[in-house]
């Protein structure tokens, strides 16, 4: 059998070829395109998931510090409690120093003159020693037996000594009015002038008696003009002992800490037993009386010592025909314990 091929059979055929070569060609030259394509997107997903896994991992680590330094925190409490639970002494000490430290503080720490490097507590005691002008409200003309040098005379001298001690304090360290309250005991010797004795009796005007008094003794009757009553030059005088409750202004540097040193103080009302010579025309010369006084003090060489101005004003003793009122004004030195 004999096959026949048309021309036009060969020339579809041919045409056929070339399409599936072309488009084979066109396959082989967009395939590698494609794969580049998707191997560029699959990297870049990889990067992102590789930033994500670092951050992941550096956010753990940050975590795991933060659990680390709370941890090393929670030991060192517990640490510390153990200490204090197994330590009471040391507990107690530490609280010590630093109500020391609290105390001087609010006494302006910061303006203390020390002589040594660590400052001194104390109770908040003191013993004093003064001196200082003294001065009575009127002159003294009612001496028995006795005639002042000057009957005008008003003013003297005193010493004096006492101490102070602490009974207990008032209102919170942090304020310029808080303070300690005192209980003071002390004696005053006050000196005003010379006193010459009267040789004989005299009456009260003055006029020598003579014969018309005398003195009934063991001998018999003396006239009075025979009689020396006294004799030579004495001294006048008041001894006084007195007890008292004293405020004093201990944190004033709370407020004004350029004060911190200074310590005011009040007395309102004391009570003092006196002993005037010589004795007055009514007999006496032991009795009761009151006073009052104020003043400042100023603290030196790590608060141990103090020096401070002292006023104070007399009442009494209530003794007919005489008058003992005074003022008493000085300086004193403190010993501070």
């Amino acid at each position: 059998m004999k096959i026949n091929i048309k021309a036009s059979d060969n020339i579809s055929l041919s045409m056929a070829s070339g399409m599936a070569f072309l488009l084979l060609s066109l396959i082989i030259a967009v395939f590698p395109i494609l794969s580049s394509a998707y191997e560029l997107d699959t990297g870049n997903d990889l990067d992102q998931i590789r930033r994500e896994m670092r951050a992941l991992r550096d956010e753990l680590q940050a975590k795991n510090n933060e659990i680390l330094r709370l941890q090393q925190g929670l030991d060192a409490l517990e640490a510390r409690v153990l200490q204090a639970q197994t330590e009471p002494a040391v507990k107690e000490e530490r609280v010590a120093t630093l109500e020391q430290e609290v105390d001087a503080l609010g006494r302006g720490g910061a303006w203390q003159t020390s002589l040594t490097e660590k400052p001194h507590h104390f109770l908040g005691g003191q013993v004093w020693f003064k001196g200082g002008y003294s001065r009575y409200d009127n002159p003294r003309r009612d001496s028995l037996l006795t005639i002042q040098d000057d009957p005008e005379d008003q003013e003297g001298w005193h010493i004096a000594g006492g101490l102070d001690l602490p009974l207990f304090t008032l209102f919170d360290h942090t304020r310029a009015y808080s303070g300690t309250v005192l209980g003071e005991i002390y004696v005053e010797y006050f000196q005003s002038q010379e006193i010459t004795g009267v040789a004989q009796a005299v009456a009260p005007d003055g006029s020598d008696v003579g014969s018309t008094l005398c003195f009934d003794t063991n001998a018999g009757c003396i006239p009075a003009n025979d009689l020396q009553l006294a004799v030579g030059t004495g001294i006048e005088n008041v001894f006084t002992v007195g007890v008292a409750p004293k405020y004093r202004f201990d944190h004033l540097g709370a407020r004004w800490p350029v004060l911190a040193k200074l310590r005011p103080w009040i007395i309102p009302a004391g009570l003092t037993f006196n002993v005037n010579t010589p004795v007055d025309q009514s007999i006496t010369n032991i009795s009761p009386g009151g006073f009052s006084g104020l003043g400042a003090e100023y603290l030196l060489f790590n608060d141990r010592i103090s020096l401070g101005f002292d006023a104070r004003y007399y009442w009494g003793p209530d003794i007919p025909d005489a008058n003992l009122n005074r003022w008493a004004i000085g300086a004193y030195t403190g010993i501070n314990f």
